[in-house]
């Protein structure tokens, strides 16, 4: 359960996992499979109302996808 605002911080925080993963991806095996998660993780946020979405957890699952990529330097 989120609010309005913490969506829109949503958006941002997957955009910004989905940029990382573009510039690194030539790095990490995997990255299209981290690159297709994060675009459904995109449209069930936009498709989702605030209050059926677990801010936590997506903050959670971007923090983990972009501590993978940032290793990879």
């Amino acid at each position: 359960m989120c609010s309005l605002m913490e969506k829109d911080a949503l958006i941002e925080k997957v955009a910004e996992t989905m940029a990382l993963i573009a510039r690194r991806k030539e790095m990490v095996r995997n990255s299209d499979e981290d690159s297709i998660a994060m675009g459904a993780l995109t449209n069930k946020i936009y498709r989702s109302k605030p209050d059926d979405l677990d801010f936590g957890a997506i903050v959670k699952q971007c923090d983990s996808v972009q501590a993978k990529y940032r290793v990879a330097v």
